[in-house]
């Protein structure tokens, strides 16, 4: 399965680009359009903190057996919400790959 580009990412082109800085050149992640400055902005900075809601999503998910053990119904509804979205972000990238062979 394709994994995604590392983070940091980070908006360029005020709100234009989310891109990963490398020595060479910068990565563009991705490209926006939308014509609202405030908007594009937003959803820049919403796509660049991406890597890192994943890797939280990750390490709540981890918490999943835990959670079951003590019977935490509140510990229980961030896991498995987390693994939930996991599961969707992965079934999205498999979807990907399939579509591209």
């Amino acid at each position: 399965m394709s994994q995604h580009t590392p983070g940091p990412w980070k908006q360029h082109d005020q709100g234009r680009t989310v891109v990963q800085e490398r020595a060479a050149f910068d990565l563009v992640i991705a490209n926006l359009s939308e014509p609202d400055h405030g908007s594009r902005i937003a959803n820049a900075r919403l796509i660049a903190a991406a890597p890192e809601m994943y890797a939280i999503l990750q390490t709540v998910a981890e918490f999943h057996d835990l959670a079951q053990q003590e019977n935490d119904p509140i510990l229980l509804t961030f896991t498995r919400k987390a693994k939930v979205l996991l599961a969707q972000i992965d079934e999205r990238n498999r979807a990907v790959e399939i579509e591209g062979q």
